[in-house]
Parts: C-alpha cells; sequence; structure tokens
C-alpha cells in the first residue's frame, strides 16, 4: 500500500473528510489532497499526520518510503532483546537522560572491536583510581 492510498483508506474507513483529517494533523486540506494524489510527504509531515492520528511514525515513514522492512523489523528484534534483558533497559534509559554518555557512544561507533577493547580498559583504569 502506498502513503497515498493508506491517507484515503484511513479517511474512508473513519469516517474523515480532507479536511476533518487536515485539522486532526495540523495541515491545510488542500495538502491532504496533495499527498493523496501522489506528493512525497516531508518528514515534518509524516510527524504531524502520525502525532494526528496516532500511529508510528516509522509505519507512515516506511509507507511514504524512507524505511524499508529491514528496519522495522531491526527495531522489532531491539524491543523484544530490551524486554528481555532489565539491566539493558536501564542503561537505555540512562542513556537518554546523560548526555555525557550519548556523546561517547557517538564519539566510538565508528571504532573497530580493538579501538573499544581500549577504550573499556582506559575506563576501568579511571574507575580503579577513583
Amino acid at each position: 500500500m502506498s502513503f497515498a492510498d493508506f491517507l484515503v483508506s484511513y479517511r474512508n474507513k473513519n469516517n474523515l473528510s480532507k479536511r476533518k483529517f487536515a485539522e486532526r494533523c495540523d495541515l491545510s486540506h488542500t495538502e491532504i489532497g496533495r499527498l493523496e494524489r501522489g506528493k512525497n510527504p516531508s518528514i515534518d509531515t509524516i510527524e504531524k499526520i502520525a502525532n494526528g492520528i496516532n500511529i508510528s511514525k516509522e509505519q507512515l515513514l516506511y509507507l511514504a518510503g524512507y524505511l524499508d522492512t529491514d528496519i522495522l523489523e531491526s527495531k522489532k528484534d531491539l524491543k523484544a532483546s530490551i524486554a528481555k534483558d532489565p539491566e539493558l533497559l536501564d542503561f537505555l534509559v540512562k542513556l537518554s537522560e546523560r548526555d555525557d554518555l550519548q556523546l561517547l557512544l557517538k564519539q566510538s561507533k565508528d571504532m573497530n572491536p580493538e579501538e573499544v577493547k581500549k577504550v573499556i580498559k582506559v575506563i576501568k583504569e579511571i574507575k580503579n583510581e577513583l
């Protein structure tokens, strides 16, 4: 199903005019018309629609051609892994709250495994000094 087909289908199933649908999504009815005729939506437009109709942004990104199914499956796998590991969930919560941890991970994301091991060793040495 295309993004345009999804919009038409959603509106029809929910008995919404273009104007009512547009109001929910904080868009103009003319923009909804363009999208239903196949105009490619911007990321901002996708976010507004996702918020307006309470659907995941990822689903709309997929329908609009911004994501492929492999990415959606990877996200499902990640959610399942997190659900099984409370320690990982705790780490991710802390990561989301701390800019310094985010920076550390961003700086290390392109490192090879040997470089990561060296960084871990340095971190352990610093912790032992404290």
